[in-house]
């Protein structure tokens, strides 16, 4: 997770730019400003993930075998955003 660390700050999901906890985010400055949290969730096979044991992994599944895990462990509960970009 990056960015506010305050109770009331929405979140925001992500699942590609895998940064490490301690890294330089470059757009921290957005995330304190605007009272966000960023969660990057490392989906198989994008980003810096490993490919899924499985070749054929249902990325309409991912919200439940990837995603609810994560939410669940960092007791988020509130509504939250999802963003992510292609080249």
């Amino acid at each position: 997770m990056h960015g506010s660390e305050k109770a009331d700050a929405k979140v925001i999901i992500h699942g590609y730019y895998a940064f490490p906890k301690d890294a330089n985010i470059p757009y921290m400055d957005v995330l304190l400003k605007y009272n966000l949290k960023e969660i990057n969730i490392s989906m198989p096979g994008v980003g810096l993930s490993e490919l899924a044991d499985d070749l054929y992994h249902d990325v309409g599944k991912w919200p439940e075998t990837d995603v609810e895990p994560v939410l669940k462990a960092e007791n988020i509960t509130e509504p939250f955003f999802v963003y992510g970009g292609s080249k």
